[in-house]
C-alpha cells in the first residue's frame, strides 16, 4: 500500500535502544533527532548512534533533524549522518530561501567527500518561526530537494511570545503552508507536533482539523501517537467506495462521449474524477 508519509515519528539520537527500535514503531517515516530532543552535551554521542543506524539499509524512509546553523554544529551534524541510506534532513526554524540553498552547499560539499549522491538527498524545512511563515512560498520554492513542508507550533508560540497558538492563528499558518506546498508542486505539508502524547482524543482532532485543510500527516513525538495519525491520514472505507464509484461512473459515461454524469444527484466531472483517482492512489488501489 502507497502512503506519502502520514506518520513521522521523532526518535532522540543519543539513545541507541529507541534508535534501534524505531522501524519497529508502525511509522511512515523516521526522524532521528539531533537537535531539540538532544541535549547539547549528548550531542557528540547521538552522532555517533546515528551514524552507525544509517551505516545500514531500511525500507523505512528515514531522515535527520539537524541543529540549526546557527547553533554552530552543522557540518558535524551532516557529516555524520550522510550516507546512501539517508532518505533527507528536516532543517529546522527555516526562515528564508537562502537558508535551504546555504545548507544544500553544505549537504554538497559532504557528500562529494564521501562518496554520496547529493541529488537524492531531500529536504523538508521547518516552519516554526514568524519570519518563516511569512517566506512560505519563497521557501517552498527554493530548491527541488524539497519535497514537503512542516509545520512547528511549539517554536512558533515562543517566536511570538505566547503561551500556546489561538486556533485562529494555527489555522491561518496551516492555510499558509498549504497554499505554499500546492504552488510549489510539493506534496501535502506535515503538521506539528501535538505535546501531550497521552491525550489520543485532542491529537486525533488535531490531526483530522489538519487533514482537512490539506495536510497529509502529522509530525509525532510517540509511538502511541503513531497508529491514530496513520489511521486519519489515510482514505476511510466510505471515501475508499465513493471514489470506486466515481471512477466507474466517470468511465463508463467517457466511454460514451460524456464529459460529465449524474450520481447520486450530484454532478461528476473531470475534477471530482481526478480526486477520486487520487483517493485510491492513496489506499494503494488501483480502479475496478
Amino acid at each position: 500500500m502507497r502512503h506519502a508519509g502520514r506518520s513521522w515519528l521523532f526518535v532522540p539520537g543519543h539513545d541507541e535502544a529507541k534508535v534501534h527500535k524505531a522501524s519497529t514503531r508502525g511509522a511512515d517515516v523516521l526522524i532521528f533527532d539531533l537537535e531539540d530532543g538532544v541535549a547539547d552535551g549528548a550531542k557528540p554521542r547521538a552522532r555517533e548512534v546515528l551514524a552507525r543506524a544509517l551505516a545500514d539499509p531500511s525500507s523505512t524512509p528515514r531522515y535527520v533533524r539537524v541543529n540549526h546553523p546557527a547553533a554552530g554544529w552543522l557540518r558535524e551534524d551532516i557529516e555524520a549522518t550522510l550516507t546512501p541510506h539517508l532518505t533527507g534532513y528536516i532543517l529546522p526554524k527555516a526562515e528564508f530561501a537562502e537558508d535551504i540553498r546555504t545548507f544544500l552547499e553544505c549537504v554538497r560539499d559532504a557528500a562529494q567527500e564521501r562518496g554520496v549522491d547529493a541529488a537524492a538527498i531531500a529536504v523538508v524545512p521547518l516552519i516554526e518561526t514568524a519570519a518563516g511563515v511569512e517566506s512560505a512560498c519563497a521557501i517552498a520554492a527554493a530548491s527541488p530537494h524539497i519535497r514537503r513542508l512542516a509545520f512547528g507550533a511549539v517554536d512558533l508560540a515562543l517566536d511570538l511570545r505566547v503561551e500556546a497558538l489561538d486556533p485562529a492563528v494555527v489555522q491561518y499558518v496551516r492555510s499558509r503552508l498549504v497554499i505554499a506546498a500546492r504552488a510549489a508542486g510539493l506534496e501535502a505539508p506535515i503538521d506539528t507536533v501535538e505535546p501531550d502524547y497521552r491525550d489520543l482524543a485532542a491529537f486525533r482532532d488535531a490531526a483530522m482539523a489538519a487533514r482537512r485543510m490539506g495536510f497529509g500527516g502529522k509530525l509525532v513525538i510517540h509511538p502511541n501517537q503513531v497508529a491514530v495519525a496513520n489511521e486519519v491520514f489515510a482514505p476511510t472505507a466510505r471515501e475508499r467506495a465513493e471514489a470506486e464509484r466515481i471512477v466507474q461512473a466517470y468511465e463508463r459515461a467517457a466511454a460514451e462521449g460524456v464529459g460529465a454524469v449524474g450520481l447520486d444527484g450530484r454532478m461528476v466531472d473531470r475534477p471530482m474524477y481526478e480526486w477520486a483517482l487520487r483517493v485510491l492512489a492513496d489506499a494503494g488501489l488501483q480502479p475496478n
